[in-house]
């Protein structure tokens, strides 16, 4: 096991305080993306079931079988690695050793603080019908893991494992059989999650959104550039006194790094270009609309721009409205 970097006490900082401004702020984005409808289309209140519905989907799902409840276990996953991997984005590298209350802060609603979320934070059971904490397990190889049969797990459980090197982490699901869930390639085997490169660069670009998001906070445009005053919003970073915030682990170099500034145009014309070459690893940002708005891209491991949700010629660019999807910010 590893231990964890000593975090500062941020209770009173300009930082934790534009944290939390930022819940309700967050929040209201994320439910008019998964609407999939602006907040500016929106002229009543007329329209509150249609709007809400997919929000309600996601915090009281209804299953009509077992083939749902065990795609629904599958996205329940993939957010766990998606906070293991933004834990790490926040903590220069260094992923978390157990599911506690730092962790579950970067679960879906929660604040990225090590200390805050919400009751909607937890997955619901799909075969309870209620919340139920996730559980941290003793896998210590997650491909020697991945490679068994499924072992026994009560349905519906979630559990997270970190490796022994501390590098990687297992995630895994119990299903309607008892057993933990099997690869579905592969029914001998079982299905497993854990730390791979490109998803943990697209969680350095969640927490460069995120910052971004924390400095319109108080200058109540996005920054134009990735300058001094933009790297104060970094996680753990303190505004007032000029104290820089982390740098992100990038996973090809080993290295930590700050986003670098690239000129790009608006995100619709950015997400529909080729990939272009970029190093892997790396974050870029650029602010567009006149500060109204922002661009952020990444490299692979191949050295091209992260492919975008619209198919392998466009590249994946997030803005004010998330991926551009129409999932949100961070809807996994």
């Amino acid at each position: 096991m590893i231990d964890s970097p000593k975090i500062q006490n941020t209770e009173n900082s300009a930082y934790t305080q534009a944290r939390g401004r930022l819940l309700k702020t967050f929040t209201l984005l994320w439910l008019s993306a998964a609407a999939t409808i602006s907040f500016c289309t929106v002229n009543s209140f007329a329209q509150d079931d249609a709007f809400f519905a997919p929000v309600m989907k996601m915090t009281n799902p209804q299953f009509k079988d077992e083939k749902e409840r065990q795609q629904y276990m599958i996205k329940v996953a993939e957010r766990v690695k998606s906070a293991a991997q933004r834990y790490a984005s926040h903590h220069k590298g260094v992923l978390p050793t157990k599911v506690d209350k730092a962790f579950m802060s970067y679960m879906i609603f929660g604040e990225c603080d090590d200390k805050t979320s919400t009751s909607w934070s937890i997955p619901i059971n799909p075969y309870l019908g209620r919340h139920k904490p996730i559980l941290t397990g003793n896998v210590s190889d997650p491909e020697k893991c991945r490679k068994s049969p499924p072992g026994k797990m009560e349905p519906g459980s979630v559990e997270y494992s970190i490796a022994a090197s501390g590098k990687d982490f297992t995630v895994r699901v119990g299903v309607g059989n008892g057993k933990a869930m099997s690869d579905p390639k592969n029914k001998r085997l079982t299905f497993v999650l854990s730390n791979d490169p490109d998803s943990a660069v697209k969680a350095n670009m969640r927490t460069v959104q995120w910052a971004a998001e924390l400095y319109k906070e108080d200058h109540f445009k996005f920054p134009k550039v990735v300058d001094e005053e933009f790297k104060y919003y970094f996680p753990w970073g303190d505004p007032k006194k000029k104290k820089f915030g982390n740098p992100l682990p990038n996973p090809y170099s080993g290295k930590l790094e700050y986003p670098a500034f690239s000129v790009m145009s608006c995100a619709y014309r950015e997400r529909i270009k080729a990939p272009v070459a970029i190093a892997p690893g790396r974050i870029e940002y650029c602010s567009s609309d006149e500060q109204s708005n922002y661009c952020i891209r990444a490299g692979d491991g191949k050295g091209k721009a992260i492919i975008g949700t619209a198919g392998a010629k466009t590249t994946l660019v997030l803005a004010k409205d998330g991926d551009g999807s129409g999932h949100g910010n961070d809807s996994r």
